[in-house]
C-alpha cells in the first residue's frame, strides 16, 4: 500500500484486503489483445484462467470533480534542507472530453506552450530569473478530467505573485496577440510526425496502443478514438492554419476564462521531517499505553508469523495458477539486424537496409575518448547546447521551430557501456530523423548545430546549468536507487566512471560548482566549452548510423555523404584518464523519508564468464 506517512498506519488489514478483493477482481480488469494469433485461441485461453471466477458488481467509476467559482491559493511544506528551495505552480482542471478531435487539439495545445526550450510559456518562465527550472509538466491527459500545470522551482515564496503574473501576461498575450504561425507549424508537425511514426522504442509497441486507449476507454468511451487520429488530425490542422485564432480560442476556453485553477507553493520546511518523526514516536506512545502485556505479546507473536510467512516458499499450488510463459512459448531465433559496416567522409559508417516507412534515421556519433578528464563533465551541457543554444544564422527559437517544422526531431543522446574485451565504449550521439522529402532540412540542420552553434550566449547557458542542476537535485528522492547504480557502476568500469561524471553525484556537484564559476570566470567556461566541441566535431573519429532501406537511401546517401564531408578534420587520440577510484563506502545525506542502500561487486573478479542465458 501507499499513501501519506502519517496516515499509513490507520489503514486497517480488513479494509487492505476488502479494497484488493473488490478491485482486483477479474470482473474489474480491462483486457486487451494484441497481435495476430487467432481470436478463438485467446478467448479459451482466457476462459481457463476466468472460468473459476464468478461474477461480481464493481463500482470503479470515478466522478467528476466538482468545479470551482472561484480560484484558490494553497501552501503546503515539504522535507528539505536549509538552503533549499520552493516550488510553485498554477494548477487548472479542464473538462471531459470524449471527443477525439478536442484530445488531440489539447495535446498540440500542450506542445505549442510547454513541448521544447523555445515554447512560449516555458521560455517565459526560464526567461524570468525567478527560478532555476521549469516545474509542472504542462498537460496531463491520462485521467478523466485533464489538468494544466506550469510554474518553476528553485525559486523563493516571495516571487509566487511575480511568477504568475509572467504565466498569465504570456498567456493573455499569445491569446491577444496571436501565436507565432513557426511555432503553431512545428507543433502540428512534432505531434503528426510521432503519431505516424509510431516509433515505441524499447517499449512494447501493444502495450503502448493499449496505454492510449486507457484515458477513454476506463472512463467508457471509445478505446479506439485515440488511436484512429486521421480524422481529427485532419480536423485540428484545417482549423489551426485557417489562421482564425483556433489555438488562441482554447488558450482562452482552457487557461484564461477557467476559474478552477489553484495556484500552488510548496516551501521548504527543514523542522518537517522531526515533526513527523515525533507525531509517530507519540502515537506510538500513545498506542502502546493502552494495550495490556498480553495484547503486546500478541502484537509480537502475529509480527513473527508475518516474517516467517515472508521469508516461506510459496505454495506450489498457488504458484502454478499464475499465467506464466515458456521455454516453448519463446521464439528460438534471435532477431538480427542488418548492418553493413563501411566508410563515409573519413569516419565509418553503419548501414542498416531496413523498411522504415520512408524516415531516415540518421546518427552522428561524436568520441567522447578524445575528451580529457576535466571536460568530460560539460558533455550534457555541451549536447544541449547544441540543439538549445542557437547558431551564427538563428537564435535557439528559430531553431527550435525550424527542428520542428522540417524534421521528426533532432536530440542528443549519451552511449557509454563497457565492451566485452573490456575496453570502455564512450559517445555522444547527435540522432536525428525526417521523412525522405525532409531529408535536406535534416542535415542542413544538424550540420548547422555541429559547426555553427554559438557559446557565448552567458544567460541561455547560465538557464542550461541552472535548469540542470535543479534537475539533477530533485532527482535525487524519486530516482534514488539509480543515483546508487551509477555510483556503484563507477567503481568497476572505465565506462560507468565517465557516466556518473556525466550524471551522477559527481555531476551535481559539477554543476553546483560551475553554476558559482559561470559568475567569475566565464571566459574560462566558454572556452572549455569551445574546447570541448574542437575535439568532438572530427569527422575522422566519428561514426554515422543509418537506418533506411536500400532504395531510399541510394536516394538520401549524397546528402548525408555531403554533411560528413562539410565537417572538420584533424588529428585527435584518445585521452589518457586518470586511475578511478571512490571510496570503498560512501553515504549521501538528504531529508527525505526514503533510503537506498546499495552494494556491488564484479563477477568477472570473481572468475564469471559471460553467457548468452543472461539475455534470457
Amino acid at each position: 500500500s501507499g499513501g501519506h506517512p502519517l496516515h499509513i498506519p490507520d489503514l486497517t488489514y480488513e479494509q487492505f484486503k476488502s479494497f484488493h478483493d473488490a478491485y482486483y477482481h477479474p470482473a474489474n480488469a480491462w483486457i486487451f489483445f494484441y497481435g495476430n494469433d487467432k481470436p478463438k485461441k485467446r478467448l479459451k485461453i482466457m476462459d481457463k484462467w476466468l472460468r473459476d471466477f464468478g461474477p461480481e458488481k464493481v463500482d470503479s467509476r470515478v466522478p467528476l470533480q466538482p468545479r470551482w467559482s472561484e480560484p484558490r491559493v494553497q501552501r503546503k511544506a515539504f522535507m528539505a534542507g536549509e538552503d533549499a528551495k520552493a516550488f510553485l505552480t498554477v494548477n487548472w482542471l479542464w473538462d471531459e472530453t470524449a471527443d477525439p478531435e478536442e484530445a488531440l487539439a489539447q495535446e498540440v495545445l500542450d506542445h505549442i506552450l510547454m513541448g521544447t526550450p523555445a515554447s512560449p510559456l516555458r521560455k517565459a518562465l526560464i526567461d524570468s530569473g525567478l527560478g532555476e527550472d521549469v516545474v509542472g509538466g504542462g498537460l496531463e491527459d491520462d485521467l478523466r478530467q485533464a489538468f494544466f500545470a506550469a510554474g518553476l522551482k528553485g525559486t523563493e515564496e516571495d516571487k509566487a505573485d511575480a511568477i504568475e503574473k509572467v504565466i498569465f501576461d504570456t498567456l493573455n498575450q499569445l491569446a491577444e496577440e496571436g501565436i507565432d504561425p513557426k511555432t503553431v507549424e512545428a507543433s502540428l508537425n512534432t505531434v503528426e510526425f510521432r503519431l505516424r511514426e509510431m516509433n515505441t522504442g524499447r517499449f512494447p509497441r501493444g502495450l503502448f496502443l493499449y496505454i492510449r486507449t486507457l484515458p477513454f476507454w476506463l472512463y467508457d468511451h471509445d478505446p479506439f478514438a485515440p488511436i484512429a487520429f486521421e480524422k481529427p488530425l485532419d480536423a485540428v490542422k484545417e482549423k489551426a492554419l485557417k489562421g482564425d485564432g483556433y489555438f488562441e480560442g482554447l488558450i482562452r476556453r482552457h487557461l484564461l476564462e477557467n476559474p478552477h485553477r489553484v495556484r500552488l507553493t510548496l516551501y521548504p520546511d527543514p523542522q518537517l521531517k522531526d515533526a513527523w518523526e515525533q507525531q509517530e514516536r507519540e502515537r506510538l506512545e500513545r498506542e502502546k499505553a493502552r494495550l495490556t502485556e498480553r495484547e503486546l505479546q500478541r502484537i509480537r507473536e502475529e509480527m513473527e508469523a508475518l516474517h516467517a510467512l515472508q521469508e516461506s516458499p510459496d505454495d506450489p499450488d498457488a504458484l502454478a495458477a499464475i499465467p506464466r510463459l515458456k521455454l516453448k512459448d519463446l521464439d528460438k531465433t534471435v532477431p538480427t539486424i542488418p548492418i553493413d559496416v563501411g566508410e563515409l567522409a573519413d569516419g565509418r559508417l553503419l548501414y542498416h537496409d531496413v523498411a522504415t516507412n520512408g524516415i531516415l534515421y540518421l546518427d552522428a556519433g561524436l568520441d567522447l575518448s578524445v575528451l580529457p578528464a576535466e571536460l568530460i563533465p560539460y558533455a550534457p551541457l555541451y549536447a544541449r547546447a547544441l540543439v538549445d543554444m542557437g547558431n551564427v544564422d538563428e537564435d535557439f527559437v528559430s531553431l527550435r521551430q525550424r527542428i520542428g517544422a522540417k524534421t521528426g526531431g533532432v536530440t542528443t543522446e549519451p552511449l557509454l557501456v563497457t565492451a566485452l574485451d573490456g575496453r570502455p565504449v564512450t559517445w555522444l550521439f547527435v540522432r536525428g530523423k525526417a521523412m525522405m522529402h525532409q531529408v535536406g532540412d535534416l542535415t542542413a540542420i544538424v550540420r548547422d548545430i555541429l559547426t555553427k552553434t554559438q557559446f557565448d550566449d552567458f544567460d541561455r547557458f547560465r538557464q542550461i546549468v541552472l535548469e540542470e542542476k535543479a534537475r539533477q537535485e530533485a532527482s535525487l528522492v524519486p530516482m534514488g536507487h539509480m543515483v546508487v547504480h551509477n555510483r556503484l557502476r563507477a567503481h568497476f568500469s572505465q565506462a560507468g566512471w565517465v557516466g556518473e561524471q556525466m550524471a551522477g553525484v559527481s555531476y551535481l556537484f559539477f554543476l553546483r560548482d560551475l553554476a558559482e564559476r559561470l559568475e567569475k570566470d566565464w571566459p574560462q567556461v566558454l572556452a572549455d566549452l569551445q574546447r570541448v566541441n574542437d575535439l568532438l566535431v572530427n569527422r575522422t573519429r566519428m561514426v554515422w548510423n543509418v537506418t533506411l532501406d536500400e532504395t531510399n537511401w541510394q536516394e538520401a546517401r549524397r546528402a548525408v555523404s555531403d554533411l560528413a564531408a562539410a565537417l572538420p578534420a584533424g588529428e585527435a587520440a584518445a585521452a589518457s584518464l586518470p586511475a578511478f577510484s571512490l571510496p570503498l563506502r560512501e553515504a549521501l545525506l538528504i531529508p527525505a523519508q526514503v533510503n537506498y542502500v546499495g552494494k556491488g561487486g564484479s563477477l568477472y573478479d570473481l572468475g564469471y564468464t559471460l553467457d548468452g542465458s543472461v539475455f534470457a
